[in-house]
C-alpha cells in the first residue's frame, strides 16, 4: 500500500548489529516481528522511526502535523498476550513510568484519570479495539499532554502525545488523540513469527 511503511522489528544484522546470539523475543515466542503503519493519519505525517537497541523496546514513529508544530509519538514493543485485566495493568504501570520520569525531571506533573474506552472506526468489528487513555498537564509550563494504549498481535501500540496550553487543551489533546488511534487501530498491520 502506498501510503503505509513497513519496519521490522526484529534485530537485523544488516543494520551493524552485533555477531553472535539474539536475545530471544518473548521467551522466543516471537523470533521476528513486522509492523506496518500509516505514513499518513489525517493531518499528521511520519517523518522519523526509531528502532531501539534492544527489541524489548521495540520501534517508535514520530508523526507531526501539517504545521510542523506539534507531534505524536507512536510506539510499538512487544507485549505478549493481552486479556483486558492486563491491558489494565500495563496502562497502570505506564501513568506510574510518566510519573517517575517526570519527578526524574524535576518536572510536577498533575494526572487526569486513567480510563478505559473503545476505540471504533471504519474498520473496527462490532466489539471495537479496547484501549487505555490518559490526559495530564506539567504545572508551571504551560503543556498538556495524553496517552492512548491498545493491543495488537501481542504487541502494544501506544501514543503520546504533548502541546502548549493554551491553545491545546488536556480535553482536545484527548481527542484528536482518539482520532489518531482509531485510524491507527484500523489500519495497522502486525505479522510475527515464532
Amino acid at each position: 500500500i502506498a501510503t503505509d511503511a513497513s519496519t521490522d522489528a526484529s534485530t537485523d544484522a544488516s543494520a551493524g548489529s552485533m555477531p553472535g546470539p539474539v536475545p530471544e523475543l518473548l521467551g522466543g515466542l516471537l523470533a521476528e516481528s513486522r509492523v506496518l503503519y500509516p505514513l499518513q493519519v489525517g493531518g499528521w505525517k511520519a517523518v522519523e522511526e526509531h528502532r531501539y537497541e534492544e527489541q524489548r523496546m521495540g520501534v517508535s514513529v514520530r508523526y507531526v502535523d501539517s504545521g510542523m508544530q506539534r507531534w505524536i509519538d507512536l510506539y510499538f514493543y512487544p507485549a505478549g498476550p493481552q486479556v483486558a485485566q492486563m491491558l489494565a495493568a500495563v496502562s497502570a504501570s505506564e501513568r506510574v513510568s510518566i510519573g517517575l520520569a517526570a519527578r526524574a525531571e524535576a518536572r510536577t506533573a498533575e494526572f487526569g484519570d486513567l480510563a478505559p474506552l473503545t476505540l471504533g472506526g471504519p474498520g473496527a468489528d462490532a466489539a471495537g479495539v479496547p484501549a487505555w487513555e490518559l490526559g495530564l498537564r506539567y504545572r508551571g509550563e504551560g503543556l498538556a499532554s495524553a496517552m492512548l494504549l491498545f493491543a495488537r498481535q501481542m504487541y502494544l501500540v501506544k501514543a503520546r502525545a504533548s502541546a502548549a496550553e493554551p491553545p491545546a487543551t488536556v480535553g482536545s489533546l484527548q481527542g484528536e488523540l482518539r482520532a489518531f488511534m482509531e485510524s491507527v487501530a484500523d489500519r495497522v498491520h502486525i505479522a510475527s513469527t515464532g
